[in-house]
This record gives structure tokens, C-alpha cells and sequence, in this order.
């Protein structure tokens, strides 16, 4: 027989009379806006677009993201993160999907950065 507590996020099973931790739910690791500002200064311009596309936004946002900033790297970059950071409430682990995205478009080097914070 197993229980859920509301209160403190853990799975129980009875064994003994006792109640023991069966599993824990993981902690959400959330990518700072301050990250957010350093990966921008260091997208290049084959990156945003790619990257908004592993991040699940659309084409047509991307597109639209692209005019109305004349192709500025750096405005069309935070545009994507911080849309992406908006709806991400769904994502158990912001920080390891932005990681798997950056991995994805050939970043290692932003990989490591996001993924050992």
C-alpha cells in the first residue's frame, strides 16, 4: 500500500508498521536571468534560431522574432530565451531542457556552462 504525502513532495510505502521514503520528487532547477544575459552575448547568429526551434517555439515566432529586430543577434536571442523561460512551467527541469537544446544545436561549451550550475 503506498501513500502521498501533500505536504512534503515524497512517495511513502508501509513496511514494518513504518513509513518509509519510496521516491522523492526532483527539485526544478531554474535557468537566472543573469544566465539568460550570459548565454545572449555568447549565441552567434546560426544559433538563436536553431536554438528557439529545440526550445519548442515556432517557426513563424522565430520569423516574426527576426523582423522585428532587423536580425540583431542579441535582441532576437533574448527574445527566444525569455519566451522559452515564460512557458516553460510544464518543464520538470528548465536548466537540463535548455542544456539538451544548447547540446543539440553543436554548443558544448554552453552546455557545460548551464548544465553544472
Amino acid at each position: 500500500m503506498g501513500y502521498y504525502s501533500m505536504d512534503r513532495h515524497e512517495s511513502y510505502s508501509v513496511r514494518d508498521s513504518s513509513f518509509v521514503p519510496v521516491s522523492t520528487r526532483p527539485e526544478r532547477s531554474e535557468v537566472t536571468e543573469l544566465e539568460i544575459k550570459e548565454l545572449v552575448e555568447e549565441l552567434r547568429e546560426t544559433d538563436w534560431m536553431r536554438l528557439g526551434s529545440h526550445l519548442g517555439i515556432s517557426t513563424s515566432r522565430l520569423a516574426a522574432f527576426r523582423e522585428r529586430y532587423h536580425g540583431n543577434v542579441p535582441l532576437c536571442s533574448m527574445e527566444v530565451l525569455l519566451l522559452w523561460k515564460h512557458n516553460c512551467s510544464e518543464v520538470i527541469n528548465p536548466r537540463s531542457h535548455l542544456a539538451l537544446a544548447l547540446s543539440t544545436i553543436g554548443r558544448e561549451d554552453l552546455y557545460g556552462k548551464i548544465k553544472r550550475n
